[in-house]
This record gives C-alpha cells, sequence and structure tokens, in this order.
C-alpha cells in the first residue's frame, strides 16, 4: 500500500512542480472518488473522498476523509467544499464516481457535463449507481483492505472478470453509449451489505436507462448472463443443479473462455438478431454426483446440460428487458445499423417499441475442455 501512496505523491509532485500556475502542492487537497446525491429540496449533496497524506518518507500514510457539502450546482457544491478547506481540489487521481439511484432516474447529462467540464477529471474514471438511500452511504463505508473505499471499489471494478456480477463503466464508455445509435446504457450498482460484526461494499448487479435516465435494475445472476451475452471478457464459476444417472446432485464449472457474437438478418422487411455463445469450461467440482468424465457420453451429457441451463437464463433475461424496460442494453440495435443501414433509418425513430418485439435466436455452444479432478470420485471401501 505504501509504494501506492508513494506514487501518488510522486504524480502529484510532478504535475505540480515548476511553473504549473505557481501554484504550491500544499494548496490542493487529492479527490481520490466523489459521490453526488439529490439535495433534499433542491440542489446536490457533493461528497469526496480525499486523501490526508501523514508522515514522511517511510512513515508516510494515506488518512481518508470523506467530506459533505451541499450547492445550488454540482459545482457549487464543489466550491463551497473549496471554500470551507481552503485548499483547491485534484481530481486527476479520483477514480470513482458513484451517483443515487435517486439522481440517476432524473438523469445523468448535468453530471455528465460537469465532469467534462472539469479538465482535471480523467475520461477513465469508473462510474457507479449506489442501491443504497445516497451515494454518502457508501463513501463512509471503511475498506477492510485498502485505506480508501475509492481504491477498493476501483481495484474490484478491474477484477470483474473474476466475479462477473456487474460490468465495469468508465466516463468514456458512459458517454459513448448515450451517444451512440442502437445501444442503451448501463452502469454497475452498488450496495452495502453486513460482512461479520462489520459493513463492507459489494458491486452487484446493473442499472438500466433508457437515454440519460435510469428505468431499471438487473440483480447480480441477470448481469452475470449479460456479461455472456455482451462481448466482454468473463471468467469465475457457474453452478448447476442436475440429475445423472438417476442421482440428483451439484456440479460446478469454471469458466475457462468465452466468445459472443451477434447475427443481424433482415427477412419478409423484419430485423432478426441471433446470439452465439461459445464456451470453454473446466469441471471444477461436484456433489452427490460421481461424473465419469472419460466417457465420451457423460461429457456430452454434461455440455448438454450446461448449454440448456445457459439458454434459459440468456433468454429469460433477454425477454425481461424487452418487456419491462423496452430499453436496448445489449447492442442490437447498433448491429442491425452496421450491416442494415437502410433498414435502420425506418427503425431507428421508434427502436425502443421495435427492440421489444424483435425475433431474437440464442445458440450456445460449450465444450468441456479440462478438470482440475480426478475423472471419478474415489470409492470407499466397506
Amino acid at each position: 500500500m505504501k509504494k501506492v501512496i508513494y506514487l501518488i505523491i510522486l504524480i502529484g509532485l510532478i504535475t505540480f512542480s515548476g511553473c504549473w500556475d505557481y501554484r504550491e502542492i500544499n494548496e490542493f487537497s487529492i479527490a481520490l472518488g466523489l459521490g453526488i446525491d439529490k439535495g433534499e429540496e433542491k440542489g446536490y449533496y457533493i461528497s469526496a473522498e480525499l486523501a490526508d497524506i501523514q508522515g514522511e518518507g517511510s512513515e508516510a500514510e494515506l488518512i481518508p476523509i470523506v467530506t459533505t457539502r451541499h450547492g445550488e450546482t454540482i459545482f457549487d457544491g464543489i466550491q463551497n467544499m473549496v471554500t470551507r478547506s481552503g485548499q483547491n481540489l485534484f481530481w486527476s487521481h479520483a477514480m470513482i464516481v458513484i451517483v443515487s439511484h435517486e439522481l440517476a432516474r432524473e438523469g445523468m447529462t448535468p453530471i455528465i457535463d460537469w465532469i467534462l467540464r472539469e479538465g482535471s477529471v480523467r475520461s477513465d474514471i469508473f462510474v457507479l449507481v449506489s442501491l443504497e438511500d445516497s451515494a454518502f452511504d457508501v463513501m463512509k463505508i471503511k475498506s477492510p483492505i485498502y485505506n480508501a473505499i475509492s481504491s477498493h471499489l476501483a481495484y474490484t471494478l478491474n477484477s470483474h472478470t473474476f466475479s462477473p456480477k456487474f460490468i465495469p463503466k468508465k466516463l468514456w464508455e458512459l458517454k459513448q453509449e448515450l451517444s451512440e445509435p442502437g445501444i442503451a446504457a448501463t452502469l454497475p450498482t452498488v450496495r452495502v451489505v453486513q460482512d461479520g460484526d462489520t459493513k463492507t461494499t459489494e458491486i452487484w448487479g446493473t442499472a438500466v436507462f433508457k437515454k440519460d435516465k435510469m428505468i431499471g435494475w438487473l440483480d447480480g445472476t441477470e448481469s452475470f448472463f449479460f456479461s455472456m451475452i455482451r462481448p466482454v471478457p468473463v471468467s469465475g464459476v457457474l453452478a448447476q443443479t442436475i440429475t445423472l444417472e438417476g442421482t440428483t446432485g451439484h456440479i460446478t464449472y469454471e469458466l475457462a473462455q468465452k466468445k459472443s457474437r451477434y447475427i443481424a438478418t433482415i427477412r419478409d422487411g423484419k430485423p432478426h438478431i441471433e446470439v452465439e455463445i461459445k464456451l470453454e469450461v473446466g469441471l471444477a467440482d461436484f456433489e452427490d454426483v460421481s461424473p465419469d468424465i472419460k466417457k465420451p457420453e457423460i461429457r456430452e451429457l454434461l455440455e448438454h446440460y450446461l448449454e440448456t441451463y445457459i439458454h434459459q437464463e440468456v433468454l429469460s433475461l433477454i425477454t425481461k428487458v424487452q418487456q419491462e424496460f423496452k430499453s436496448d442494453i445489449f447492442e442490437f440495435g447498433a448491429t442491425i445499423h452496421r450491416k442494415h443501414p437502410k433498414i435502420w433509418r425506418e427503425l431507428e425513430s421508434n427502436w425502443g417499441e421495435e427492440f421489444s418485439k424483435l425475433d431474437v435466436l440464442v445458440t450456445i455452444d460449450a465444450v468441456l475442455t479440462s478438470s482440475g479432478l480426478l475423472s471419478k470420485s474415489i470409492s470407499l471401501r466397506d
């Protein structure tokens, strides 16, 4: 952790050295994360996690401080924070922006506009939606591993392939989704959970948007299958209950590789989408069943069980999004736009309704490639 602290200090010193604006480093507070909530009657509550570097040399320690101020606008709230502390906020090291779900339902445009106008905020900053009453409820949680909760959340977002219950989203990606035709935006969601005697944060689920407004939510399990559909890396494990040779038990697969693609066709003047998902999996664990994976028929049966299960979950998710949200988070419209631009021009103005009626075919091809287990369970003597 001290190496990280040194890196932050070093980059800050390099940035502020020389004649850059003729200001000293002690005139600034380094912001690590930002939370934005709706004001009680109007305006915004702005929360910032600041890095208070205490000590020198090898004794240096980062102490995170979360401070909150109200403002008529986001910029006004930031300025009130500066006025109270007497230090400008330096945003180049900010890693996350958390927006309350209440504010996300009203629209993300004012927030994105402020970030884009604030020249020191990087475009690769992560954006999340809080499932708690406020973004501050997340910002105030103490990280059990990292000094700063912003660092903890950023690390989790960067490691999403190991537990794909969400899809991380950076500011530039959100801006792109909001501006490009044929795709609706999504953001990962964060909540506070009890972990023994303490509380911690968990990034779990997906906020669904129509234009810039949040209109719904997918839980962590649904988000896993959302990751299956979208062209993003996925690893982790997938558990399934099966019946094998008359015995019901549990089997766990480890996802080694996943590839997905869309095929857009036009039949009778109407668009159709085929979703192809190809998986390579390993057999990680099983309970109450003893599959002999050396037998080709057993391997084929396990692959069939897995393909059937994933097909049902993926198709169920697509149907839910079509019927409940009518918001194309899968990028089907963008695929039609690229492959059949003339047809897209006829559909674009009413794509929400067209998407809800879109015929989608799902095909799953799962291959059991390896196993870290014995080919057959050990038989115990009587």
